[in-house]
């Protein structure tokens, strides 16, 4: 079968179209984004996103949606290459074809790496008792805390370690999760820390013992 547009019968069909000749309708929309310039986290869906396969999953889900077209059945963000691939299907026959991605970035600092770099801490973690269960715990905390805010710094000494975590909220959760894992005694205070918006804010401490 020919191309009725160039005449060629060896290249992939699509219908009565060559795969070169094929009237593709697609627009793409320009996409600004911000990209922290210390962890290279990308701020997507109201949130800063720093795991490289996350980012992939959700640039792919933000063309989708400012990509339209007919035929189109999926896209797909390429990453460094700063392309997309689009697969559409007509005639039955499914195909792909590559745009540029039109992406502007604004580099700037996140709010993560911002409080890191000026010490900012939230909660503190004091580890104590037994040494094996002490230490596992810490393993299991930086683990935790480390997909969902940051650690500003760990005290050792020899009582313990004391962990300095970017959010109560988080470490909180983290904490809930461990206990799950590893029983203790907890004990929590708070202290007013200063003013923001003409609202206290507080930083929490979390002493927690194992037996």
């Amino acid at each position: 079968m020919k191309c009725v547009k160039c005449g060629s019968d060896n290249k992939k069909m699509i219908g009565p179209f060559c795969i070169d000749c094929y009237p593709l309708n697609i627009k793409t929309k320009p996409i600004e984004l911000k990209m922290c310039v210390k962890c290279g986290g990308i701020f997507i869906h109201g949130k800063w996103v720093k795991n490289k396969q996350e980012q992939m999953e959700e640039m792919s889900k933000l063309m989708r949606r400012k990509i339209k077209g007919d035929k189109i059945e999926n896209v797909r963000y390429l990453g460094d290459t700063n392309e997309i691939e689009i697969t559409l299907k007509d005639y039955g026959v499914e195909f792909k074809v590559l745009r540029t991605s039109g992406i502007e970035i604004e580099k700037m600092v996140c709010q993560t790496c911002s409080r890191m770099s000026s010490g900012y801490f939230e909660a503190i973690v004091q580890l104590r008792g037994n040494e094996k269960k002490v230490e596992r715990a810490l393993r299991r905390i930086i683990k935790c805390m480390e997909k969902v805010s940051f650690i500003a710094k760990i005290d050792e000494d020899k009582r313990g370690f004391n962990i300095f975590t970017g959010s109560s909220k988080a470490t909180a959760q983290c904490l809930i999760n461990l206990n799950e894992e590893m029983k203790f005694k907890q004990k929590i205070t708070r202290t007013l820390s200063g003013l923001k918006e003409g609202k206290k804010m507080y930083r929490v401490t979390y002493s927690i013992r194992f037996e």
